[in-house]
């Protein structure tokens, strides 16, 4: 027997509405939302579909799936606009065979597409045509781990699919496997994507956490300043990092919620915010453009006063 896939309910639960989204923007940037995009494209087309929706794996178009499906990856640390200006034509143009019923497009990472000009976005106004009036027969996977990074009008026209790797309780068996803390899991469960399993990359993420702290504080220890500036060029898994916690923290002191893992201290929301903010601004900026990381990452430091101490 055949292992099933860990997203199968998310899937089922699309494949229930009887007509798919023609667009889906799904909420990880993983190589599993990958996998997870590809089956559903081979389920849309499987000719003798098992259980009701699941792709048999063994029919003309789960085989030949690769014919009516295409990725595209950032080159160069960004999507071009000739690589959307491809996807359309590939989506407008005839299928290559009448048995299948669709084709799809998955951009990864597809925040590499928007632009921290408000004006210029060509990219994405060049995709919101094709969302506008979708080909018959296409589907468009937007794969990335910061939806909001997309303008309005885009989110408004996809389809948002929030996603899960594993089993969470399986995931902290395994945190405790490599000897972290019970506090440690706790916050690794809340922070950290599941298909993150390195005891180092983990490591990484509980630093980083304890950077955000400090950022809240407005003061650093030497240390963290140290490995902050030495990680520098990871600034895009740091800066993650940093959007999740205040993202959190922005809810913990807006509900007046209890913290035991965020250790939350207590300050004005407003504040926090304007850091979700410049932290958005700086990963858009060194997505979009050829910056200096270093620096980038000491102008979020300076702005908001952070003391070593």
């Amino acid at each position: 027997m055949k292992e099933l896939p860990p997203y199968l309910e998310l899937y089922r639960r699309e494949m229930q509405r009887g007509r798919p989204h023609h667009a889906y923007l799904v909420g990880s940037g993983s190589a599993l939302a990958v996998e997870f995009a590809l089956y559903f494209l081979r389920g849309l087309n499987c000719l003798g579909p098992v259980q009701g929706c699941l792709p048999c794996g063994d029919c003309y178009c789960c085989k030949h799936d690769y014919m009516v499906s295409r990725q595209i990856e950032p080159e160069d640390g960004h999507i071009s606009i000739d690589q959307i200006r491809d996807l359309a034509e590939f989506l407008d143009s005839t299928s290559v065979d009448g048995q299948f019923r669709c084709k799809g497009v998955i951009i990864e990472q597809a925040e590499k597409m928007t632009s921290t000009d408000a004006v210029n976005r060509t990219q994405e106004n060049a995709l919101l045509k094709t969302l506008e009036e979708p080909p018959v027969g296409s589907v468009l996977f937007l794969l990335s781990d910061v939806p909001s990074f997309f303008l309005p009008t885009i989110r408004s026209r996809t389809a948002f699919l929030p996603f899960y790797n594993v089993e969470m309780e399986e995931y902290r068996r395994h945190l405790g496997d490599l000897q972290f803390s019970q506090n440690e899991i706790q916050l690794l469960s809340k922070i950290a994507d599941t298909s993150c399993t390195e005891r180092r990359d983990l490591e990484f993420i509980v630093q980083c956490v304890a950077v955000a702290r400090g950022l809240l504080k407005g003061s650093l220890e030497a240390e963290q300043v140290q490995f902050y500036l030495k990680n520098a060029d990871q600034w895009e898994r740091m800066l993650r990092v940093f959007h999740v916690y205040f993202r959190d923290a922005l809810i913990f002191l807006q509900t007046g919620k209890h913290d035991r893992v965020y250790k939350i201290v207590p300050c004005n929301p407003y504040r926090v915010i304007e850091i979700l903010q410049d932290i958005g601004r700086v990963r858009r900026i060194l997505s979009t453009t050829h910056s200096n990381p270093r620096f980038q990452m000491l102008s979020l430091l300076s702005k908001h006063r952070c003391q070593t101490v």
